[in-house]
Parts: C-alpha cells; structure tokens; sequence
C-alpha cells in the first residue's frame, strides 16, 4: 500500500511539474469568438468582448489545473543516432623478393571482443513543442455558454491527431510526416466536464420583477405567503430567461 502511494505521489508530482512547463511555455492558445452574430450584443465583425476574453481566460485556466493534456505529446524529441569510428587502414605492402619476404600487416585490433566499433549515442533532447491554437465559435448564444463551450472543446480533444515530428539535424528544423497513419492522438488525463447551476428563488428575490414593474410588484408582495417566498429551485443547462431570473449562479 506504501509503495502504490509513492507512486501515485510521484505521478501527481510529475503531472504538476508538466503542468506548470506548459503554463509557463503558453503552450494553450484557447479562443472564443463571440464576434459572430450569435446574439444582438455580438454583432459580426467587432473586437473581441469583455465576455468572450472572460471565458477565453476560463477555459485556459481550467486546461492548467485539470491537467487535461499531457506534457508528453507536446515535446519534439532529437534521437542523436549513433556515429561510426573507422577503422584503421592497413598499411601499404611493400614489394616482395626472394631476400625481402612479405610481413604480416598489423592492425590495431580493439581489446574488448564486445566492441562494436561505435560511440554510445547521446541522450535524446528536446528541441521543440507543439502549440495548440483553440478557437471555439459561437453560432448562438442563449445563456451561460461556458459548459457548451468545454464540451465542445472535449469533443475535439479527443479527435486531435498530431503528425509524427523529428528534428532534422541538417535542415536545423522541425519535419512532420505527411502519412496520417502514423498520426499520434492526444492522451487526455481523465475526463473533466463542466455543468452550469443557477438558483431560483420565488417571489421577487427571483429577479422576476422588471424595473417598470417594480412599483406593482410591491403592492402584492404582501399577499405571497412566507412559505412561498422560501421556496427555491436549482436549475441546469439554463437558456437565456431562466439565467436573468436565477439569483445565484
């Protein structure tokens, strides 16, 4: 039991220190475009808003303590190959005759039998890492739309596929391999999801009384019973009228 402690304790350590080096490499570019035309307070072509820059810091923020992607499939990896040493040549025979008997050739011939005449390969480096760029468009938008977006973002995690990728020592550059099949999916740590709550409270403390309505409602608030007021809901997956009535979020 001990030793299966330690060990979840060094992968939650390593997962962490990742975690951190991708933050620190802003290696997660997540986007949400609201410029769409997907509500009348998101008319197309505008700069982005308060709003969407909000959920856009949200959901890379969520990406960061979730630990969602793995460190692993972002790093490119430089295998130096082993290099040969030659051989030594021979030396050159000389000319035989009855009173100049040909010599054995010498040659320098390694010590250890399990030498196989190679320099052991330096350890694999990183030479570069993969950035991924989010965008997440908004078609219509009818309420908190931050769950729909991470389920979104989820959907195409997990159908994301990178090209196998090398150094290349003499182009001094990253290649990728245009073969699909050797295409690498992400390994997502885990399966986070994200579910949007409101509370509805009845009477008036429900957001339900509009500002032109104000002076009317107080009339009858007298006649709601207290038990009434007391009454509460907790509403999911909220479209637009029922989050501006909701008092809490």
């Amino acid at each position: 039991m001990d030793e299966m402690n330690e060990e979840e304790k060094g992968k939650r350590k390593a997962r962490a220190e990742d975690a951190e080096e991708m933050a620190y490499l802003n290696l997660l570019v997540p986007n949400v475009e609201l410029s769409t035309g997907c509500s009348p307070s998101h008319l197309p072509g505008g700069p982005p808003s308060e709003e969407a820059q909000a959920l856009s810091h949200r959901i890379l923020s969520l990406m960061h303590t979730s630990q969602l992607i793995s460190m692993d499939d972002m790093r490119v990896w430089h295998h130096p190959t082993p290099t040969q040493t030659p051989l030594p040549s021979p030396s050159p025979p000389s000319e035989t005759s009855p009173s100049n008997p040909p010599t054995s050739m010498s040659l320098d011939i390694p010590n250890d039998p399990e030498d196989d005449n190679t320099i052991s390969p330096q350890p694999p480096t990183v030479r570069a890492y993969w950035t991924l760029h989010i965008t997440l468009l908004v078609l219509s938008l009818s309420g908190p739309p931050f769950a729909t977006l991470w389920t979104a973002l989820i959907a195409a995690l997990r159908n994301t596929r990178l090209p196998l990728a090398w150094w290349d020592v003499d182009a001094n550059t990253v290649l990728c391999s245009p073969a699909i099949s050797s295409a690498k999916p992400l390994t997502l740590n885990g399966l986070p999801m994200a579910v949007g709550f409101g509370v509805f409270e009845a009477g008036p403390a429900g957001g339900l009384v509009s500002s032109t309505q104000q002076a009317k409602e107080r009339e009858e608030e007298e006649e709601v019973l207290e038990e009434e007021k007391e009454k509460s809901w907790v509403l999911t997956d909220m479209d637009g009228f029922e989050a501006g009535v909701c008092a809490e979020e």
